[in-house]
């Protein structure tokens, strides 16, 4: 279980190799970081063969959101919780 962070994604290319290469690897979400929600018109989905269908996307406005939500999400504070017990023990 994985998940892709992009901050401020501007090329159709990049964003749809992004996405193609997520699901591939069985990603859980795209994380999103920036101003505006990123729109996957024409030519980004001629890139990412219109796979954005098959992944979830979270969207956040900066870098801060990000981070709050690494500090928060449920899957990563268990995760960080069991390998700091493996670490310490």
């Amino acid at each position: 279980m994985f998940w892709t962070a992009a901050a401020d994604l501007k090329s159709p290319e990049n964003a749809g190799m992004i996405v193609r290469s997520h699901v591939a690897c069985g990603g859980e979400e795209i994380i999103v970081i920036g101003k505006e929600p990123w729109h996957f018109k024409k030519r980004a989905q001629s890139f990412s063969r219109r796979l954005e269908q098959l992944c979830a996307f979270r969207y956040l406005q900066d870098e801060a959101n990000f981070f709050e939500w690494c500090q928060t999400s449920p899957f990563l504070t268990g995760w960080q919780s069991s390998s700091a017990t493996k670490v310490a023990a």
